[in-house]
């Protein structure tokens, strides 16, 4: 499957960048994906042979023309014909990371023991830019066993700032 969402989502973006809308199909395709995963019995109607491919491709422009963009639309039916539905949210990982490399955005990922406040986002995120040089889109989590600190996934490598990791160093120069 991974080498049809390659070539599927990286395809989509293509054509998006050079139409210049590759922002609004992202829009609309995190969307969908969302609706799709909120709903997976949706895919799981566009994935049954047993339904004519007439009423599958009715239900598809029932649903989403008119409410995205016609690319998007005819996204989804060129999946469904070619039996391919099941990789649509791959596809759509691949359309952002082309997206985000393309237009030089990282995405970092970070785990905090509390909700950061809106303050400490914005913050974090100019701290990251400015390492980086790249433009950051921050995605928070949560995890409330991290007892404090944060860890940061950007660009393949990992920055543990958890106050864990920083107890266990400690430990560590204490016991030698």
């Amino acid at each position: 499957m991974p080498g049809m969402s390659n070539e599927y989502g990286g395809a989509l973006f293509e054509l998006a960048k050079d139409e210049g809308i590759a922002k609004e199909i992202l829009d609309a395709l995190r969307a969908v994906d969302k609706l799709f995963s909120e709903n997976p019995g949706y895919i799981a109607f566009l994935c049954t042979p047993g339904i004519p491919l007439s009423e599958r491709r009715d239900a598809i422009r029932q649903a989403f023309d008119g409410n995205v963009h016609e690319y998007v639309c005819s996204f989804i039916e060129m999946l469904t014909e070619r039996g391919h539905m099941r990789g649509f949210s791959d596809c759509v990982n691949e359309y952002v990371r082309k997206y985000n490399s393309h237009f030089g955005i990282s995405v970092a990922e970070v785990i905090s023991a509390v909700p950061l406040t809106r303050k400490e986002r914005d913050k974090l995120t100019r701290k990251l830019e400015a390492m980086s040089g790249r433009r950051v889109n921050l995605i928070p989590s949560i995890d409330p066993g991290l007892i404090g600190g944060l860890i940061i996934r950007m660009d393949g490598k990992l920055i543990d700032g958890s106050l864990r990791t920083r107890l266990n160093e400690l430990h560590e120069v204490l016991s030698k």
